[in-house]
């Protein structure tokens, strides 16, 4: 493993139980959905570059239980003086997919002149380090290059001036216009609050937007930006999925009741990502659900679970690191290895376990780790617990850290 695990310590609504056969398209039109689809071939257009849909990492799929939040999203961008706006949420919830739905909306409405699109790193079971300094400056320009070309900018050899060429381009070029700008996957760039400053200074400022999609909510206070979170879905909702993958597929996940999905959900705990992980292995593979399962929880050295386990949580493992110390985070994360999967702990608990004796580096930590989406708050921030995946990674470098 890499990262903070390289040391040990030093010391959306519900649906009811549903039996009935399913037919493709059918639940689909039964239930809350924003289908996205394939842009228009760029090759098939005459004499014009391709669009903003052409740069979004994002895959045709229906999303379910979500068109509130896009049109909430959608109004809030579209809006005459709305701040400048982050959809942050753990790896896999579908911030990408809530974004392209909302912007798909914002742009088909006419309320920008420009719409561009720039993904800072498709980060999907990336083995990259990013977390050495010298490659901020290299995704940094990966952004701006994407946002040039969309807004048909010339870019000089000289990186060192490409930022006085976009700030010009913006004041001259798009001085009539509304500039919406859009940066996905933010979570290889170390905060979205540098990158929305850095945009601004270009002049990305009233009357235009930016948007941002990010794994954890770290925006300055002194920025006027409003943050969409993206939550997991609740359990009637992850069999809604579940049934709608399979839907078409000749697998009887297709009419599965809710409690047969059960142990989807509490491996997954609402991530669609993780759900379509799932449902799509056990109708290629042909393997029983709960070895499916077993495969995606499985020890630290199986390789798809440590994959997945890697792509969910490495990065803002190593964040966690950076913020606090190795021995803090270690600290916090350990502590919950006496819960068991899926328990939750007090504050007072919580501190208690990770035996920090200062209050303000217990708060400091914790505040870090609830940014970054590892520990989840709930009951008013009167518990706190960890996804279970997260349980099954941590806990058994835990118990082989005991003497």
């Amino acid at each position: 493993m890499r990262g903070l695990w390289r040391r040990k310590p030093s010391t959306t609504g519900g649906s009811s139980e549903n039996t009935a056969e399913v037919v493709n398209g059918v639940l689909a039109h039964r239930i809350d959905h924003v289908t996205i689809n394939y842009p228009v071939d760029p090759r098939q257009r005459v004499n014009s570059p391709p669009g903003w849909e052409f740069y979004a990492l994002v895959e045709p799929q229906t999303l379910i239980h979500v068109s509130g939040l896009v049109a909430d999203l959608a109004e809030t961008i579209a809006g005459p003086s709305s701040p400048a706006i982050t959809v942050s949420g753990a790896g896999g919830l579908g911030k990408t997919a809530v974004t392209h739905a909302a912007v798909s909306q914002v742009s088909a409405a006419g309320s920008f002149t420009h719409v561009v699109w720039a993904s800072a790193k498709n980060t999907r079971f990336s083995a990259t380090d990013v977390g050495e300094a010298s490659l901020d400056s290299i995704y940094w320009h990966d952004v701006l290059r994407p946002i040039a070309t969309q807004l048909n900018c010339p870019l000089p050899h000289n990186q060192a001036l490409w930022e006085h060429e976009l700030s010009r381009h913006v004041g001259n070029d798009l001085k009539d216009g509304r500039l919406l700008v859009v940066v996905d996957n933010l979570e290889v760039v170390h905060a979205a609050d540098q990158v929305i400053h850095r945009l601004r200074t270009l002049g990305v400022r009233h009357p235009h937007q930016i948007v941002a999609t990010t794994r954890w909510s770290v925006v300055g206070d002194d920025l006027d930006v409003r943050d969409f979170v993206v939550p997991p879905l609740t359990p009637a909702k992850t069999c809604d999925l579940v049934r709608l993958l399979a839907a078409g597929t000749h697998s009887d996940l297709a009419t599965a009741a809710d409690s047969e999905l059960t142990s989807v959900y509490d491996i997954t705990e609402g991530n669609p990502f993780l759900i379509k992980l799932i449902t799509r292995r056990f109708v290629v593979t042909g393997r029983p659900l709960d070895r499916v399962i077993d495969e995606l929880g499985g020890a630290a050295d199986d390789r798809l679970g440590s994959r997945v386990r890697a792509w969910l949580f490495d990065r803002s493992l190593d964040e966690l690191r950076t913020r606090s110390s190795l021995e803090r985070a270690l600290g916090l994360l350990f502590a919950f290895c006496a819960t068991g999967r899926g328990g939750a702990l007090t504050y007072e608990e919580l501190r208690a376990e990770t035996g920090i004796a200062d209050a303000d580096a217990f708060d400091s930590v914790l505040a870090s780790a609830c940014q970054l989406g590892l520990v989840r708050p709930s009951n008013r921030n009167q518990l706190y617990s960890i996804h279970s995946l997260l349980y099954q990674y941590t806990c058994p470098l835990a118990w082989e850290a005991q003497p």
